[in-house]
């Protein structure tokens, strides 16, 4: 499977395919010096295909965990590339999951003015959700993405065989991000996670949920109207997310902040009973209420003391909601 992905920055292309990392070549023309930018828990065997397909080929390994998301690891992987002498036709290798794929993006948007990166996603939530769209950002004091660019990966390589080692818990909490996308704007996809038909189809389910991203970030690419849809369950979830000293994965947090945005009762007790299915356990979940508000006011989409929330109606009846955070608190 193919998608094409219309870009103000530079057009690109997503491929999904079994087996693909073994052929990265047959997709891309590596002539120059490559480095590969990868995490600890990242399979050697992953690596070694990788390579054995690259003449002059480099890796840099960064600890696991979105603390790698920083500007210290940034300067590291900087400092690398110049002693490697590394230029502008140079090329990198996210080979990883989300945090590998917002690392390696901004690298190359700012290595020498920008250079080529290919994203090779390895968790659900880079396949299903940040491998595309260009967002590429680090954390910086505890804020989770606030130093960032939009700069798309030259090419986006999906191969499903790498979700084989993914744990449990890092598989079925990256779903979470096209339960989002059926929510929005794909009945079928909603019912693919409401009949537990997921494991089974998750090539569809990466498909669906990568279409309904790839339609509103073509509308808007740039974060300034349709495309704040995709933040449903975010605002919430990213403080959230920071709040826990990054305790809690990005899909569980998100998976709490979205069912505080779902109007009905009786699609959020059925919304609840999905992520149950997936083995998110958010009933323990304990915070600071004042706590969260220091972190949404860090928030990147805040605008004052207001902030737009995507609320839902139904499946595929969402909408923007301009609130305080006076009326954010009392959600919470």
């Amino acid at each position: 499977m193919r998608i094409q992905v219309k870009s103000n920055i530079r057009d690109y292309e997503v491929i999904i395919e079994r087996n693909s990392i073994s052929k990265l070549q047959e997709y891309f023309s590596f002539e120059g010096k490559v480095m590969i930018i990868t995490d600890e828990n990242i399979p050697l065997t992953y690596i070694q295909e990788v390579k054995k397909t690259i003449q002059k080929c480099y890796v840099y390994t960064v600890k696991a965990g979105d603390q790698s998301k920083s500007l210290e690891v940034y300067q590291a992987i900087i400092k690398e590339l110049l002693y490697l002498h590394f230029d502008k036709f140079d090329c990198l290798i996210a080979l990883g999951g989300g945090m590998i794929g917002d690392l390696t993006g901004f690298v190359a948007s700012s290595y020498k003015r920008g250079i080529a990166y290919i994203n090779v996603p390895t968790s659900t939530l880079a396949q299903i959700d940040s491998s595309i769209g260009g967002k590429v950002a680090l954390n910086c004091h505890g804020v989770k993405n606030c130093i960032g660019f939009f700069y798309p990966a030259y090419k986006v390589i999906i191969d499903v065989n790498l979700l084989k080692t993914l744990p449990a818990r890092h598989y079925y909490a990256g779903l979470v991000e096209a339960l989002k996308a059926g929510i929005l704007q794909d009945q079928t996809l909603y019912t693919l996670f409401k009949n537990q038909e997921v494991d089974t189809r998750i090539e569809e389910v990466i498909y669906r949920a990568l279409m309904v991203k790839k339609k509103i970030i073509e509308m808007d690419e740039f974060d300034k109207n349709q495309r704040k849809l995709l933040n449903l369950g975010h605002t919430i979830g990213h403080a959230l997310e920071s709040s826990s000293k990054f305790h809690l994965l990005h899909g569980e947090a998100v998976a709490y902040g979205l069912l505080k945005m779902i109007d009905d009762f009786t699609l959020q007790k059925e919304v609840c009973r999905i992520i149950d299915s997936l083995q998110i356990d958010l009933h323990n979940i304990k915070y600071d209420k004042n706590s969260i508000l220091e972190y949404v006011l860090n928030d990147k989409k805040i605008d004052h003391d207001k902030i737009d929330l995507v609320r839902v109606k139904g499946i595929e009846d969402c909408f923007l909601q301009r609130i305080s955070l006076k009326e954010l608190g009392d959600l919470l």
